[in-house]
């Protein structure tokens, strides 16, 4: 949906929003190691279907998008000290939204000798293409278990974080490997790719004034002030995927629920601010 201003009074501006959903069973050939494509096999290089399709990488379901420009209406010719001081101003802005990028989580090469394929280590390495059972979906998105016997109950789980014993509910990943796949009684962790769990959300505002100064008819002087993310949103981007990066869990929670190591952890879009002029003739 869009709507659009055209000239209102000196205002041009339009709002501009869609809701989508895309599902695929691949999204691209390359992994990304990161958000979208995490690692680009199937899990089962026999089940690429059923066994891989779900909310495509490039799925974004929510954007939205505002822009103005608007032209005061106060002493636009200019004419005299007042004009030249209180005329020629002008505003625009923009903001952009989108839901975050999803991900999957990475398993590191050699985890698995249960799962992994031929190709894991000549196509994909670091990675496998093998992806980790599903604990608890409610649990911290960074919290790992791994099976240390599995014929005890939750397969003797332990904390990859602390070591300390733990339960498949208080877990939100089960590593992939032996002992699991004899738990779970298949090679193929059951955590879906792409599962709904996303990066930060974008969100950005921009904002600027400009105001011109005319001293004759051929030239004029332009003073600029722009402000780029006004309300200085830190974006984090997607979280590491890799599994065994857990431990360098950054103290960040989002939508995704809980604590994780995130890629950019530092941030971008700190709000910069620029101020500028320039002759025209």
């Amino acid at each position: 949906s869009e709507l659009r201003v055209r000239n209102w009074h000196g205002l041009t501006s339009a709002f501009a929003f869609s809701w989508s959903k895309t599902m695929d069973n691949a999204s691209e050939i390359f992994s990304t190691f990161s958000g979208g494509t995490s690692v680009a096999g199937a899990q089962d290089p026999f089940n690429t279907d059923r066994g891989e399709r779900a909310l495509s990488g490039l799925d974004f379901p929510k954007t939205a998008s505002i822009y103005f420009i608007y032209e005061l209406p106060f002493y636009k010719s200019q004419k005299g000290f007042l004009g030249h001081v209180l005329g020629g101003y002008q505003a625009s802005g923009t903001w952009r939204y989108s839901s975050g990028q999803l991900w999957t989580p990475v398993e590191d090469i050699g985890t698995s000798s249960s799962c992994q394929n031929v190709y894991d280590n000549s196509f994909f390495f670091p990675a496998t293409t093998c992806r980790p059972f599903v604990g608890n979906r409610a649990a911290p998105v960074n919290s790992i278990g791994v099976c240390t016997n599995s014929t005890l109950g939750d397969c003797g789980l332990k904390d990859v974080n602390t070591g300390n014993p733990t339960t498949v509910s208080a877990v939100r990943w089960i590593s992939n490997d032996d002992k699991s796949a004899a738990f779970f009684g298949t090679p193929y962790g059951n955590a879906s790719r792409n599962p709904n769990v996303r990066g930060d959300n974008v969100s950005a505002v921009n904002f600027s004034v400009f105001k011109s100064i005319k001293f004759t008819e051929r030239m004029s002087f332009r003073l600029e002030a722009q402000v780029y993310n006004l309300f200085n949103h830190r974006f984090l981007g997607v979280p590491d995927p890799f599994m065994s990066d857990s431990t360098f869990a950054s103290n960040h929670s989002n939508n995704s629920g809980g604590d994780y190591t995130n890629v950019t952890l530092a941030g971008l879009g700190r709000r910069r601010m620029i101020l500028g002029g320039k002759f025209t003739f």
